[in-house]
């Protein structure tokens, strides 16, 4: 009786040890599979894949943040050649510092270009801009492509 309690305890722990053993083969090879993009993935340009729900990369905000002190370089005429982001920065807002009426103008100035191209979206989309400001056209806009969004999302 003894033998044979002795015997299934090391077929069952030389079963255990190889069903460990084949576990721990398995998983790197599923993980692995995870880890690597599908073809449907591998397909879309990757400036669309690290997006937030709306938002722009990490790499597409840091270009439109340049692009958007580029303008204020060139609105306080200081010269962009050369230089890097922080040094512009840093000319920036000494000249914002130095002249605040200036400052204000820009800033209205774009304002209202953001109001135009919000409105320009607003009507692509059909809403009506009439009366609204910056702030209730992007409300608007951005529900409306929340639920565009969601309705694809139902569908699929």
């Amino acid at each position: 009786m003894i033998n044979r309690f002795r015997l299934n305890w090391k077929l069952s722990a030389a079963i255990a040890a190889a069903a460990c053993t084949l576990l721990f083969l398995v998983i790197p090879a599923h993980a692995q599979r995870e880890a690597e993009p599908s073809a449907q993935q591998q397909l879309q340009p990757e400036a669309k894949q690290d997006h937030g729900r709306f938002g722009m990369n990490r790499e597409e905000h840091r270009a439109y943040r340049l692009e958007r002190l580029k303008e204020a370089a060139d609105y306080f005429n200081i010269s962009t050649d050369g230089k890097s982001a922080a040094q512009l920065h840093k000319e920036v807002k000494a000249a914002r510092a130095a002249n605040k009426e200036k400052w204000e103008q820009f800033k209205q100035e774009q304002s209202g270009k953001r109001l135009a191209r919000l409105q320009k979206i607003a009507a692509e989309l059909g809403i009506k801009t009439e009366g609204k400001t910056a702030k209730q056209l992007h409300a608007e806009i951005r529900a409306l492509c929340e639920a565009k969004q969601d309705s694809k999302a139902k569908q699929n």
